[in-house]
């Protein structure tokens, strides 16, 4: 009697344990930390960024648009947003900076507290954060955090290095480093973009694939690509057009299988002239973090 009693016991501590693991979970997100300086996040956006949000102490974020699930999330924390000046209607109780240009303030930077540095692909918008593929980099570097807030609240530009990592906002020689980038691919070179239709990112693919790289593209169906498409097709470069649901709005590249760019510009000329945009190129990947952007590609 008293074993079938020991038994029970075990059994329904099992089960609370799962039901807490479980419940705790689903409050929590793993972060970048010191041991574990670079996450990578390729699904469920608006659950990270609200958790994110929750757990730090102090925000700075921005973007080119703002859900207002994460507005309520916002609202309960100290925080300063920079958004573009089109969505000057989204009235928070906070610090709030509208920028207003001949281009589009696009970047997407989450800082939390005064280590912690999100950046990604996606609008904090309900279509893109909900029914586009996208994919996020969480790096802790406080230097950079202190850094970007510098860069900012001043509208400075910045290229900032450091160790194996390279990052700009809105720098001007941000096309030529990232032209740099591709053309030292060896062997082989994956990009997903939203919209390419860059001539000098193109005319690189193409002496690329003329030099015997292996060039594979995920584009999506956005009608700006359909010269694009044709050109590469006409190089013999592999190109795919997004057929599932939602957009592909990723901006990636993965060289070599050991270097990753992520940004939020479009490879387009206004990307790159007249947005403010963030590039961010990590020149070794663990073994790790090549599987998960491999299977971020498969999924598009």
């Amino acid at each position: 009697m008293k074993n079938k009693k020991r038994i029970w016991v075990a059994k329904l501590s099992l089960l609370f344990i799962c039901i807490f693991y479980l419940f705790f979970k689903s409050f929590y997100v793993a972060l970048p930390q010191k041991k574990a300086p670079i996450q990578f996040y390729h699904n469920d956006f608006a659950l990270l960024f609200a958790r994110a949000i929750k757990q730090a102490k102090t925000v700075v974020l921005t973007s080119f648009g703002l859900d207002q699930t994460l507005k309520s999330v916002l609202q309960k924390k100290p925080c300063t947003l920079f958004l573009d000046a089109t969505q000057s209607n989204t009235i928070l109780n906070k610090t709030s900076f509208f920028l207003n240009q001949s281009g589009f303030f696009h970047p997407k930077i989450l800082l939390l507290d005064d280590a912690r540095v999100l950046i990604g692909t996606a609008n904090l918008t309900k279509n893109s954060l909900f029914f586009a593929a996208n994919f996020c980099v969480g790096l802790y570097s406080p230097h950079l955090n202190a850094k970007l807030k510098e860069a900012l609240f001043t509208q400075q530009a910045l290229h900032y290095q450091e160790n194996a990592l390279d990052f700009f906002y809105k720098a001007p020689d941000a096309l030529e480093f990232l032209l740099q980038f591709l053309a030292s691919t060896k062997t082989h070179l994956k990009i997903a973009m939203y919209t390419l239709t860059h001539p000098k990112i193109i005319e690189c693919l193409i002496a690329l694939k003329n030099r015997g790289v292996f060039v594979e593209i995920f584009l999506d169906k956005h009608p700006a690509n359909r010269p694009t498409i044709e050109t590469l097709k006409k190089e013999k470069i592999c190109v795919h057009m997004r057929t599932k649901p939602g957009m592909l709005h990723t901006k990636l590249a993965i060289k070599d299988h050991k270097a990753l760019y992520i940004g939020s510009a479009n490879w387009t000329r206004r990307g790159f002239s007249k947005n403010h945009e963030v590039l961010l190129f990590l020149h070794h990947l663990t073994n790790s973090q090549k599987d998960q952007v491999f299977m971020h590609f498969k999924m598009l």
